[in-house]
């Protein structure tokens, strides 16, 4: 599949990496200004993202013909002003914001994790958001898709708002986090896991020189 990635920042770049992972042909229309690259190891971060991609620099085309021209299949999207009818024959998947006309990560986050009082210090709502984006274009024909971040982000965590989670948690028994290790207590048994370092990580985790395959050996 040929996909067209149209966007700024972490959720769309996101999506079209793991597409590339994937072995679909992402092509990325680079902004004039990426602020990715502003962010502590901006550089690195965003030659991760780009893993695998054909990159245009400021290609200020109009998108039905850079459709046409790259035979498009899908665009992806978290540009508000890009539309379904700008894309010509092809599909559009949007990232958008929940609730607010600027989406940024930790917005996501209080809107979903704040009862739990933390929040990750990672993007967490643009992956997740990126990676339901990701999805969709192999899993639907609709023409046109939106993702919300708060939605994404809500819908990974078991029982969504269906089944309000309790209080205390769902485990009846000891289930959690000590400063060394997590504890579970399973048939009356106490069992550990050591924390991980990023070396531990780095030796038991499946992956290619860095890049994690999720697709076990």
């Amino acid at each position: 599949m040929r996909i067209l990635e149209i966007g700024k920042y972490v959720s769309v770049a996101y999506a079209g990496m793991l597409l590339a992972e994937q072995g679909h042909t992402v092509i990325k229309i680079s902004a004039n200004y990426e602020p990715i690259l502003g962010l502590r190891k901006g550089k690195e971060l965003l030659a991760w993202l780009n893993y695998n991609k054909i990159i245009y620099d400021n290609d200020n085309s109009k998108i039905e013909t850079l459709v046409e021209k790259h035979k498009i299949d899908v665009v992806i999207s978290n540009v508000p002003s890009v539309k379904l009818k700008h894309c010509g024959k092809a599909r559009l998947i949007q990232i958008k914001p929940t609730g607010r006309d600027k989406g940024f990560d930790i917005f996501a986050q209080a809107q979903i994790f704040s009862e739990f009082n933390f929040h990750a210090p990672f993007y967490i709502g643009d992956t997740v958001s990126g990676l339901f984006a990701a999805f969709l274009v192999t899993a639907t024909d609709r023409l046109y898709s939106v993702v919300g971040q708060g939605e994404a982000l809500q819908k990974i965590i078991e029982g969504e708002l269906l089944v309000q989670r309790p209080v205390k948690g769902w485990d009846i028994e000891e289930y959690g986090m000590g400063k060394k290790s997590a504890e579970v207590c399973y048939r009356g048994e106490t069992l550990k896991q050591t924390k991980w370092t990023w070396q531990d990580k780095w030796e038991k985790l499946n992956h290619n020189l860095g890049r994690i395959s999720f697709e076990k050996r």
